[in-house]
């Protein structure tokens, strides 16, 4: 309840709350969804390689 107006100043408030804890202003949000994007990132390369070996190996 102590971070509601930094979070709401920031505009993104579901994704900074777990964040609120470590107050960084704007960078917060900005860290989190790139963690979120190199996640998704590596989801979808390792996805494409294993689509690439079961094509390789069919």
């Amino acid at each position: 309840m102590m971070f509601q107006e930094p979070c709401t100043a920031n505009g993104a408030c579901g994704l900074s709350e777990s964040v609120a804890r470590r107050p960084q202003g704007l960078l917060a949000p900005l860290c989190q969804t790139l963690m979120f994007l190199l996640l998704f990132a590596g989801f979808g390369v390792s996805s494409l390689l294993v689509a690439s070996l079961i094509q390789v190996f069919e």
